[in-house]
């Protein structure tokens, strides 16, 4: 009823803040269902806070309290975006954003947590310029298959990675105007930089020891890079 009279609950806010992270619990039975929803998710974020702001104010609360390592930087990096062109985040919100994905970096060299961080670094990079550190850690992953990363991060690594260069149509929250939108990239890509890429995703979607997951998203971010 609050969502058909475009209005939060009273309490929203409140009912997030007081949510503790150990609350949140997702087991491998159900790890690829969370991903669908967060993917889906992400793609509602802009009707989200035409509805109402504190709906979607909550649902970054609720985000960051949400475990790493299950796709939910999908949605975190199309909830931050929508909250940044909605002036509703600070620069304190993104530096502690910032500061919580470099510590993961630094301290999971393995782990799943990746998937869901390379992707919203990739999302705070600045408008303009590509960020190489995120770029460089992406080319590592996808050349070495032999660093023991998880499935789920060599599959979102791609992604990551087109993101890191620009935007991507429909996915986190609108960077396309629709389906028949292109990627734009970064102004300070270079044609050099986007070639070796396409020539690193190439070579894995080609490969046939890889999963075919992994190619399958290599390819779908050649195209993506090709329009």
């Amino acid at each position: 009823s609050n969502l058909r009279a475009r209005k939060a609950c009273p309490d929203l806010l409140q009912m997030c803040r007081r949510a503790e992270s150990d609350d949140f619990l997702v087991d491998d039975g159900h790890k690829q269902a969370i991903l669908s929803v967060y993917i889906a998710l992400s793609l509602a974020m802009p009707a989200v806070l035409f509805i109402d702001k504190d709906i979607l104010c909550g649902l970054n609360i609720l985000l960051l309290k949400m475990p790493w390592g299950n796709g939910k930087g999908y949605m975190l990096a199309s909830a931050f975006r929508v909250s940044k062109i909605a002036k509703l985040t600070t620069k304190e919100d993104s530096y502690h954003l910032l500061d919580d994905c470099s510590k993961i970096i630094q301290e999971c060299h393995e782990g799943a947590e990746y998937d869901d961080v390379l992707i919203v670094l990739a999302e705070m990079s600045n408008d303009d310029d590509v960020n190489t550190s995120i770029t460089s850690r992406c080319k590592e992953i996808l050349e070495n298959d032999k660093l023991n990363f998880s499935l789920a991060v060599r599959i979102s690594t791609s992604t990551a990675v087109t993101k890191a260069f620009g935007s991507i149509p429909i996915l986190f929250g609108g960077d396309g105007l629709g389906l028949g939108t292109c990627s734009q990239l970064r102004v300070s890509v270079s044609k050099k930089q986007i070639s070796e890429m396409v020539n690193l995703l190439t070579a894995v979607a080609d490969n046939v020891e890889e999963d075919t997951r992994v190619r399958d998203s290599a390819a779908m971010n050649i195209g993506i890079l090709a329009s």
